[in-house]
């Protein structure tokens, strides 16, 4: 629910030393939120993990899209044209400190959410308003601002609750001390939190009737030393890992009395933020250009394998508005100096490119701390290129991923090029990179076609219509590459057949199935 994320983190395991009982997950994850809650919490995708498992909303949908009521009894009676939505709540929620759940916390949640998250969850503003019905306190009615045919309830009613009893007002920043410990309707609820470990127990389970063999507790570590993840749960003293390395992924497999795998493809991938402002890159032309220098198809084949598959656009390949009649700008050095000469670029005796009469400097930045060698591998090699046609190359690579997040987020005029990891729990988390007022706008794109088309797709409900424009903003999104697109992310996570059983890995949200999985005694 919470706000895309961009990071270069890759995750994780779990820790060694630990006393766990049969029925406990325990893992690790670089970062352990520092508050938990779904405004101002989930700066890392570790972070978003947790706090998805402690927050829910009225919908949610699974992991092929398809809509499930979760604090909701049911799905949603409509009226005038799928306007007015009648929605009955469960009648034993409760918060994590035993107050009753009522239709106030709805509204309440609603207001402050919008207040809040607005930019980020435009679908709030379309609610006109969320009241209890008269004489049913356990009844709200929704009224959109537009009637909703397709009655596409999810895309409105999946927003996380928050206690209206606890927080109070809208002021929601003098209310630190609810988000660093806070009351809280999910699936999990914090029972511990002492040093680096967070205790989650099982608080709220929709749907499914849990016996004791389920997951009931989980632990999560901060482990920030990412190199000797694989070598904790190799040893089997962890019993789950989100991707298992490459270079190790035959050794877990010649072990099934062991080990068991799942192969998912997370909506995550990976490219290179460019400056739209620059005075060369606020050429589209030029950006292709770039792209041109990147041997994308080499550094999949030799450094990431299965790991990884090129992309042409912002949707990922198991996208269905990843348009596979895109193809991808191939490497061509010749091909790329003969479109910065068509831009007016010219070369000095020494080799260097000069636009304007001004030698072009780009200002590359990258997150070492969450860098792999594969990656640096490749990105050294495409520095080499840029360097070869005569471009002037300033490296700042961040040691703090933190650091780094902010100054892509916010200071972004202090690079040119920026290495990034890209997620978004739906595909509709491209608004806030590529529309010109996005609020994660990294490259400071501004197209007019491409911020007509994306609205249009946020309002449509048909689905061939949604496909049909998402594809177009996938090649729209091509054509003038604010990004140079390189690869989405493909993983395989690991687990110990005898602790663990029944892993079904959710892609967009990793854990959304945990409550289903098995722990063996």
């Amino acid at each position: 629910m919470k706000r895309l994320i961009m990071t270069t983190v890759l995750v994780i395991t779990q820790l060694v030393g630990l006393s766990v009982s049969a029925q406990d997950l325990t893992y690790a994850e670089q970062h352990v939120p520092e508050v938990f809650d779904p405004i101002y919490g989930g700066e890392t995708f570790g972070e978003e993990r947790i706090n998805n498992l402690m927050h829910s909303g009225l919908y949610g949908v699974d992991k092929h899209g398809q809509p499930q009521y979760v604090l909701a009894a049911a799905f949603p009676l409509y009226s005038e044209q799928g306007q007015v939505l009648e929605i009955e709540l469960r009648d034993d929620l409760k918060w994590s400190d035993g107050k009753a759940v009522t239709t106030d916390d709805i509204t309440y949640s609603w207001r402050l959410l919008s207040a809040k998250m607005g930019d980020y969850l435009p679908f709030l503003h379309d609610i006109q308003s969320i009241k209890a019905k008269p004489g049913h306190p356990n009844t709200i009615i929704v009224r959109l601002k537009q009637p909703n045919p397709e009655m596409d309830f999810h895309n409105y009613l999946i927003f996380p609750l928050l206690p209206q009893h606890v927080i109070g007002g809208y002021d929601y920043s003098e209310h630190d001390d609810y988000a660093a410990s806070p009351v809280t309707i999910g699936r999990y609820k914090i029972k511990d939190i002492s040093g680096n470990n967070l205790d989650l127990e099982a608080h709220f389970w929709p749907h499914e009737r849990q016996t004791s063999d389920h997951v009931r507790n989980i632990r999560i570590m901060q482990f920030n030393a990412i190199d000797q993840i694989f070598i904790y749960f190799s040893r089997r003293t962890t019993n789950f890992i989100l991707d298992i390395p490459n270079a190790n992924l035959n050794a877990v497999l010649s072990e099934p009395e062991n080990f068991g795998a799942r192969d998912y493809a997370a909506n995550m991938w990976s490219g290179i933020v460019l400056n739209n402002t620059h005075k060369l890159l606020s050429h589209p032309e030029a950006r292709i250009a770039l792209t041109m220098l990147f041997d994308r198809e080499s550094a999949i084949k030799n450094r990431f394998q299965r790991k990884a598959s090129l992309i042409t656009g912002p949707f990922t390949n198991g996208s269905s508005f990843y348009d596979i009649d895109v193809l991808p700008y191939e490497f061509d050095e010749e091909g790329a100096r003969e479109i910065f000469e068509t831009l007016g670029c010219t070369w000095d005796t020494d080799g260097k490119i000069n636009f304007e009469g001004e030698p072009v400097k780009l200002r590359f930045m990258k997150n070492k701390a969450t860098m792999t060698t594969n990656v640096d591998v490749v990105l050294g090699q495409f520095s080499k290129t840029m360097k070869q046609l005569g471009f002037d190359i300033e490296h700042n690579d961040l040691s703090n991923e933190k650091i780094f997040i902010n100054k892509i987020s916010y200071k972004r005029n202090d690079y040119d090029l920026a290495f990034i990891n890209v997620k978004y729990p739906q595909d509709l988390g491209v608004y806030d990179i590529f529309h010109s007022k996005g609020g994660s706008n990294m490259a400071q794109y501004e197209d007019a076609m491409t911020d007509e088309l994306m609205e249009q797709l946020l309002r449509a409900t048909n689905d061939n219509v949604r496909i049909d424009l998402g594809k177009k903003v996938h090649q729209r999104i091509h054509e003038k590459a604010p990004f140079i697109f390189l690869w989405a992310h493909n993983y395989t996570a690991g687990y110990n057949v005898r602790r663990l059983d029944n892993i079904d890995i959710d892609p967009s949200t990793i854990f959304n199935s945990v409550t289903t999985w098995k722990a063996i005694q």
